[in-house]
């Protein structure tokens, strides 16, 4: 297992199984088919509570593994996907926390 750098990904929560320690997810990033991966959020280093079909700002290491990579969350925050009209771009806003004070820098 070889961990790579680390991402910030916003995406769609399309399947979600919670365990006693961690969260899984699968995250739909891109409208595109096939544009999923897997997610593993410990209970410690989630923001918020987390549900199928929210909208998610994941600050994650890659890992690269066989048969398929996943991330491995180092924060998960729910946000929602407005419009931003001044930049005429669909943005991640976040709704329980400021991005700011969690993501420094």
């Amino acid at each position: 297992m070889k961990a790579y750098n680390l991402v910030v990904l916003c995406g769609k929560i399309v399947s979600l199984t919670r365990r006693k320690e961690e969260t899984l997810l699968t995250l739909k990033f891109s409208k595109k088919e096939g544009q999923e991966i897997k997610v593993i959020v410990k209970k410690a280093n989630m923001s918020t509570e987390m549900y199928k079909g929210a909208f998610v700002l994941v600050e994650a290491f890659l890992y690269a593994e066989k048969p398929e990579p996943y991330l491995l969350a180092r924060r998960c925050l729910v946000t929602s996907t407005p419009y931003d009209y001044d930049l005429d771009i669909e943005l991640p806003r976040l709704v329980y926390e400021n991005f700011r004070r969690v993501f420094p820098g």
